[in-house]
């Protein structure tokens, strides 16, 4: 699934609510609940999901002299980037609030409520709170993280040694047109295996383009190599 800014902001916002409060539940969990609300990314989505995993929750709309009085770590409604929710862990002579892109920002009490729409979600989350199985879903997880990494340094260990027995057999400095060879041929699966993954996750028509036009040209020089005559 991919999420599109206003649904990416409010799922991070909401994983690293949880995480200052220590409730356990995987990112994935927390994802693929919001993915399948109706009304992701509203507030009330956020609630409904938070209220899912056992975690008492209130979405309400206060006064700014009211902010000192909320239970932290708390979500907050700001005016900034068209609107965004970000997670609030201190409220004091001066506020401390996660941006999704910037990390964690200090603001003075004043410039905070100026940006602050007055809508917060409250949670009081207490020993129940919680994803089911979250021991084997976070080692899922944990696997599943490893997988990509995994799968790289297997192919790699896998063309070093073919490397190495072809460098056994054929020297290198009186075989240099094979491995010339060799190398446009792995250009050329390496920009195709991008190409492909790119019409799968697309993100711009000009990249893919591109991809396929010097994936196309590798192979013209692969085929009409001398030793492909």
């Amino acid at each position: 699934m991919k999420l599109n800014p206003s649904e990416k902001n409010a799922f991070e916002a909401t994983n690293m609510l949880l995480y200052l409060s220590k409730v356990r539940v995987t990112a994935r969990s927390l994802r693929n609940a919001l993915w399948q609300h109706p009304d992701f990314p509203s507030l009330s989505a956020l609630s409904d999901v938070l209220t899912d995993f056992n975690v008492p929750n209130m979405a309400t709309r206060l006064t700014p002299d009211r902010l000192p009085e909320i239970p932290l770590p708390a979500l907050a409604q700001l005016q900034v980037d068209s609107g965004v929710f970000v997670p609030v862990r201190k409220v004091g002579s001066t506020v401390e609030w996660l941006h999704s892109q910037r990390g964690w920002q200090t603001d003075s009490y004043n410039d905070f409520v100026h940006k602050w729409t007055g809508v917060a979600l409250l949670i009081a989350p207490d020993a129940t709170s919680g994803e089911r199985e979250y021991t084997k879903n976070r080692r899922r997880e944990w696997i599943g993280s490893l997988r990509i990494p995994f799968i790289m340094s297997a192919i790699l260990v896998c063309l070093g040694v073919v490397l190495w027995s072809l460098l056994q057999k054929f020297p290198f400095t009186s075989h240099l047109s094979y491995y010339g060879l060799l190398a446009t041929k792995l250009a050329g699966t390496i920009v195709s295996g991008c190409w492909f993954g790119t019409a799968l996750t697309p993100k711009t028509l000009f990249y893919r383009k591109y991809a396929k036009s010097i994936a196309v040209v590798i192979a013209k020089i692969s085929f009409n190599h001398p030793l492909l005559k």
